[in-house]
């Protein structure tokens, strides 16, 4: 029988099974599934998505199959699986889900943010605009249409800006110093989107987040502050780090503002991410994200502090306590590979200590013979490993990640091509 169809009728009489979680949506097995093995450790998770890949299934209590990006097909499911089993709350696998988990929850009479509140979380301009009426330090930000309005609101803001699209999840952009700059860089956004573009101030600084949840009355309880690190732009991250002692957990300032961008948005309920970019100014808060964070930071927050944010949030969904005490007092970083230049991988191979307690885990993710692109335009998926390191500190972590990196080698087949001519 197809697992979509692993949900049964509860009978007249019969003990009918605990309220599960309906999860929205996948991602990638390195990235949500961390995730995924903890919630199903405490809750009965029951997926919604067109499939359900292999690496999910033994984490399942019933996968409900329909197309997300179709309103009837979405309906039709969640009515079928309301005839079969309880739901107790729902969670986004990913940032793009968010919205359509939101609205699940609500049709499904459950706790969820409101439509005002995921536009505030996913509409740059309007969550800064939120900010700012709340006092809290940002970043202004403008949607353009043409590109003399851009140029106009970079001449507003004063240079340099970043030009980028809005699309909710990940995404990149271009700085631009110049006008000439602006308007290359307005031209590759937009002739990738199809759309306008979105012009933002620039500072310089470190980029950060707070990670966090809210435990239904609008608490805010941080579990760990994560420093990011990244190429030269638009590379999307090299790496994420988390320690257990970082001196912004006990920045009050921060914790206030935090606290303050919570409400602006609306959020009281479920795994919140705040956004943040560290200058020689203060901090400036950029975004406030319902939904846990990818690139593997759930695993490090663990490493470093002991505390389950994937367990965290589920709780919180479900209506429960989230534990979100720290029980170590470590620090844990990831660090992801990308290519030197454009081409196949030829060889990729590493003398890393694969055996050291330190060294959590190290993965090649791109195979053989693939092609990656060059690193001015790499995205996600040019990743060509990853590796995960723990240490007493930042610094020992750092320590760790360079001995990594100076054992691992990748070569790269240069495409070529190939022109004939005739005498």
């Amino acid at each position: 029988m197809p697992q979509a169809a692993r949900a049964t009728l509860v009978r007249a009489g019969s003990v009918p099974p605990p309220p599960g979680l309906l999860l929205v949506g996948t991602g990638a097995p390195d990235d949500q599934g961390f995730g995924l093995e903890r919630i199903a450790a405490a809750h009965r998770v029951i997926l919604l998505d067109q499939v359900a890949p292999a690496w999910t299934r033994r984490h399942l209590a019933a996968h409900v199959s329909c197309d997300l990006a179709d309103p009837a097909s979405v309906v039709s499911a969640t009515t079928r699986l309301t005839q079969t089993l309880p739901v107790g709350g729902v969670l986004a696998a990913t940032t793009a889900r968010v919205a359509l988990a939101a609205q699940l929850a609500r049709r499904l009479g459950l706790p969820g943010a409101s439509a005002r509140t995921v536009r505030a979380c996913q509409d740059t301009v309007f969550t800064r605009h939120l900010l700012a009426l709340a006092r809290v330090p940002t970043l202004r930000a403008h949607h353009t249409g043409s590109e003399d309005a851009a140029l106009r609101q970079a001449g507003d803001f004063g240079y340099p800006v970043l030009v980028r699209t809005d699309a909710p999840g990940p995404g990149s952009g271009y700085r631009a110093d110049t006008p000439d700059r602006l308007r290359r860089a307005y031209q590759a956004v937009t002739s990738a989107s199809g759309a306008g573009a979105l012009v933002e101030e620039w500072e310089e600084g470190e980029d950060a987040s707070i990670e966090a949840v809210l435990d239904g009355t609008g608490r805010l309880t941080i579990a760990a502050i994560v420093r990011s690190t990244s190429g030269e732009w638009p590379v999307p991250a090299t790496g994420h780090a988390v320690d257990a002692a970082d001196p912004l957990l006990d920045d009050a300032a921060l914790t206030r503002h935090a606290a303050a961008a919570v409400r602006a948005v609306g959020l009281t309920r479920g795994p919140v991410r705040i956004l943040l970019r560290l200058t020689e100014h203060g901090h400036r808060v950029l975004a406030v994200q319902p939904v846990l964070a990818a690139d593997l930071v759930p695993r490090v927050v663990e490493l470093a502090t002991g505390i389950d944010l994937p367990r965290a949030a589920a709780a919180v969904v479900m209506g429960d306590r989230p534990r979100v005490e720290p029980t170590r007092q470590r620090a844990a970083a990831v660090r992801f590979l990308y290519p030197h230049s454009a081409g196949y991988v030829e060889t990729a191979q590493t003398g890393a200590p694969l055996g050291a307690a330190w060294l959590e885990r190290f993965r090649w993710t791109r195979h053989l013979g693939t092609y990656v692109h060059d690193p001015a335009v790499a995205t996600f998926t040019d990743r060509l490993g990853h590796f995960v390191v723990t240490g007493r500190d930042g610094a020992q972590c750092r320590d760790r990640i360079g001995v990594v990196e100076e054992q691992t080698a990748v070569r790269i087949r240069p495409l070529t091509t190939v022109s004939s001519c005739s005498w």
